[in-house]
């Protein structure tokens, strides 16, 4: 599978995590609320350079005595749906860890997938919703542990 960067991150969300950074993104975002692409905090991950690994390779990084969460980011896991579903079935071969995927979809535009992931597995956590570059709004999401840009932007335990 192909990803822009694997990274140890303390931020995202409230347990240490493994962040995989997924490769593409329609920029939905931007889109929806007439901004330029650059606005993204991820634009700049676009145009990294490609890491190809296999999905096992990348479960290989975790570290169980470091990282407590898988976290899906990026650009936009569900953009790549087919690598982002045999990611989290290699990692729960070895791990019951929490899963976390930031999307910038709603609950509705993904719901083929969660269905899934929610009869499939346990300890999957979504973060989603839209980044409003016009809202200013941080709030605390109890869910991740963490803050959140914009009030449309939720984190939920699916399963």
């Amino acid at each position: 599978m192909i990803v822009k960067d694997i990274i140890t991150v303390t931020n995202d969300y409230k347990k240490t995590g493994l962040l995989v950074a997924f490769p593409t993104c329609t920029f939905k975002c931007c889109k929806q609320y007439g901004f330029p692409i650059k606005v993204c905090q991820n634009s700049k991950l676009a145009s990294q350079e490609d890491i190809q690994l296999s999905a096992a390779k990348i479960v290989e990084k975790y570290n169980p005595e470091i990282h407590h969460a898988l976290i899906m980011g990026g650009l936009e896991p569900f953009d790549s749906a087919i690598d982002l579903m045999r990611l989290i079935a290699e990692f729960r071969k070895l791990y019951e860890d929490d899963v976390v995927i930031f999307t910038g979809y709603t609950e509705s535009e993904v719901s083929v997938f969660t269905e899934y992931l929610s009869h499939a597995y346990k300890n999957i956590i979504i973060k989603f919703g839209r980044y409003n570059p016009n809202e200013k709004a941080v709030h605390f999401d109890e869910v991740l542990g963490v803050n959140l840009s914009t009030t449309n932007q939720y984190g939920k335990k699916i399963c």
